[in-house]
């Protein structure tokens, strides 16, 4: 409990110093990037998706956790040929995260972080779905779609 605890606080710091993550697909990429290269634990298991790496539980219990209490707000942009979801505190979050959570979280969290988005925000996602891609292709879907089709056609059978 603890545990999930502290990665809603890390998702709210991640999210206040960002100003709002534009998308789900970056949203992703940050946390993926805070456990994969920073070497920050969180504990997300992320799985091979078509952007590349995906938590299901980041994104369908703590991120959906913070939606529903009210500390982080979602907003549906609409696109073409799918919408894409922004995240933004609410007043009442940042404050808590200014005053409190700044102060309790880790020095290297906050410079990890810190350094997610001096590099990444503000840049186009295609600029960093290339940079994941390319460091961890394991975790891009077709890559692994193209690897089980290289495999011999009777390993199928049953």
């Amino acid at each position: 409990m603890k545990k999930s605890l502290d990665r809603k606080k890390i998702l709210m710091y991640l999210t206040y110093k960002a100003k709002g993550i534009q998308g789900i697909t970056r949203f992703q990429k940050y946390v993926f990037l805070l456990q994969e290269e920073y070497k920050i634990e969180l504990g997300y298991k992320f799985k091979p998706y078509e952007n590349g790496p995906y938590s299901l539980e980041l994104r369908y219990q703590d991120l959906a956790d913070l939606i529903s209490f009210g500390y982080i707000e979602e907003y549906k942009i609409w696109g073409w040929p799918n919408p894409r979801y922004d995240y933004r505190l609410s007043e009442f979050a940042q404050t808590y995260t200014r005053e409190v959570i700044e102060k309790e979280l880790d020095e290297n969290i906050k410079n990890a972080i810190n350094a997610i988005i001096k590099k990444w925000q503000g840049k186009n996602i295609r600029h960093l779905l290339y940079y994941v891609h390319n460091k961890w292709p394991e975790f891009k879907l077709t890559a692994n779609l193209q690897r089980l089709r290289q495999l011999p056609e009777d390993i199928f059978s049953f």
